[in-house]
């Protein structure tokens, strides 16, 4: 990310770049993206161990082919329609930033998600479905 120069104390980013993740599928909520029983942590230090952790994993605990099980180190977040819906936890947005996230580029995110991104300073910006 590359804060404008000119920007002051107000910073504005004015470019995202790196490799993208898919994360397929419509209403992604945040109980899936960080699931509930993390939420007791006291810090958001670990989230990123915590990110999508029931999708990511099979019956036995181990990592299966999950998109962000197979592009690590990607930093743009490819998302479908609704991203983020379900309860305004912050902890989701937390987690894709600890985990590597510097951006998202989706069809639509619920309200709070995106709002919560832009706090963290992580562009949520949408385009077509074709293009996702």
């Amino acid at each position: 990310m590359a804060p404008d120069a000119n920007a002051g104390t107000d910073q504005h980013i004015t470019e995202v770049s790196g490799t993208g993740v898919p994360i397929p599928g419509d209403d992604v909520d945040t109980d899936q993206i960080l699931p509930a029983q993390f939420m007791k942590e006291v810090t958001f230090d670990n989230m990123a161990d915590y990110l999508f952790y029931d999708a990511r994993r099979d019956e036995d605990g181990e990592f299966n082919d999950h998109p962000l099980n197979r592009f690590e180190g990607a930093s743009i977040a490819v998302v479908n329609s609704n991203f983020g819906c379900g309860s305004s936890r912050e902890h989701a947005p937390q987690a894709m930033m600890r985990w590597g996230v510097d951006g998202v580029v989706g069809e639509s995110y619920a309200e709070i998600f995106r709002d919560n991104c832009k706090s963290l300073g992580i562009p949520a910006v949408t385009a077509d479905h074709e293009t996702v």
